[in-house]
């Protein structure tokens, strides 16, 4: 069985990662290590960081191999393993974290301080976007855990804020069906409401749709008409989707065909 680590066992890590840094980094802890933070957790396999600049990923590395960490993985530098010789494991997300969602302005501001020390700022996510975060993975201990954040207590005015957010500001939006299966799933499992739930399924509905509106654009230059015809969907819907996606300039009009806009 896999060793699990407490908070005080994570924070005197991070003053370890303090003494061996030569250059200013903050770092923000999400996933179990930010929930034992709050007292939703006795402790947890790793800790999961994201830093807010990536020009900061390179001494954060130096530091963590002064001390005695290893790399286990890289993935094109977006996720990056890190392991210490007792198992604890540092999980490091650059600005995007999972299934493609960002870090915002808003997550940062949101954010608890846990301590600066040296050079290192280590700061805590919001309940709010710790749930949010949790929601797009498939593991089954994180409908677990949204449920633990749930219980404590969220505003999911500002959840629904930051999914808006979320939607308008990336160009990947499959964390957006992520999002709602998480919410579903976790429905389902405790029986619970979700605050905004029809709000959640309809954005989710209407970006699936720009989507498939988007895919269609690419391939064949249809007309609206030829939209219709091939989308299982309303076509009042369709049409709005159109015209949101030509607004953006996503897309464009060429007479009667729509084609896709490569500004």
């Amino acid at each position: 069985m896999k060793k699990i680590f407490d908070s005080d066992y994570i924070k005197n890590e991070f003053r370890n990662i303090a003494e061996a840094l030569k250059d200013n980094v903050h770092l923000f802890l999400l996933g179990g290590g930010a929930m034992s933070y709050y007292d939703l957790k006795t402790a947890t396999k790793d800790a999961d960081v994201v830093l807010r600049h990536d020009g900061r990923l390179k001494p954060f590395l130096i530091s963590l191999q002064k001390i005695g960490y290893r790399k286990l993985e890289d993935e094109n530098m977006r996720r990056i393993v890190y392991e210490k010789e007792d198992g604890f494991v540092i999980d490091i997300f650059k600005g995007k974290i999972s299934n493609g969602m960002a870090l915002s302005e808003g997550m940062c501001s949101r954010s608890e301080k846990m301590f600066t020390r040296g050079n290192l700022t280590v700061s805590v996510l919001s309940p709010e976007d710790i749930f949010i975060l949790k929601s797009i993975t498939s593991r089954k201990r994180d409908r677990d855990d949204m449920h633990a954040l749930f219980r404590h207590g969220l505003d999911f005015e500002v959840i629904k804020n930051e999914i808006i957010y979320q939607s308008k500001k990336l160009d990947d939006k499959a964390w957006i069906a992520f999002f709602l299966t998480g919410i579903d799933e976790l429905k389902e499992r405790y029986g619970i409401e979700i605050p905004y739930y029809d709000d959640f399924y309809d954005l989710a509905c209407d970006e699936v749709l720009k989507y498939r509106i988007l895919e269609l654009v690419r391939s064949k230059n249809p007309s609206i008409e030829e939209l219709i015809e091939n989308i299982d969907d309303d076509e009042e819907n369709i049409r709005k989707a159109v015209e949101e996606l030509v607004s953006t300039g996503e897309i464009e009009k060429e007479g009667y065909r729509l084609t896709y806009s490569s500004a």
